[in-house]
């Protein structure tokens, strides 16, 4: 059996939901920790190294396991939710989310 994304994102879903009620800081710290478990999980289950950490793109609200390239499938958390993305779509979808919102305000002036 072999881990996927979508499985560590359940893994990290679960711990954040569990550990949810005593925790006292900020949402992302809790999903930073849940995160860093799945990454402990895979390491133990599979022996090799996948990823390189959590990082995160404050600008973004999000956090994700590092796997060292852009665009390379990972667990993600933005907006209270895990879900597998790459970080680099996050970034992507929140600049053409800006430019059109940008674009509509541009339209309704004129």
């Amino acid at each position: 059996m072999t881990l996927t994304n979508q499985n560590l994102a359940t893994i990290a879903e679960r711990f954040f939901e569990r550990n949810r009620a005593e925790h006292f800081g900020h949402v992302s710290h809790l999903a930073g920790d849940a995160l860093e478990h799945a990454e402990k999980i895979y390491n133990r289950f599979d022996g090799s190294a996948l990823f390189f950490g959590v990082e995160g793109i404050p600008e973004h609200c999000a956090q994700y396991l590092n796997t060292g390239e852009t665009y390379d499938s990972t667990v993600c958390f933005q907006d209270g939710k895990f879900f597998v993305s790459s970080w680099g779509d996050i970034v992507e979808s929140a600049e053409l989310e800006s430019a059109e919102l940008e674009s509509a305000e541009l339209e309704d002036g004129e």
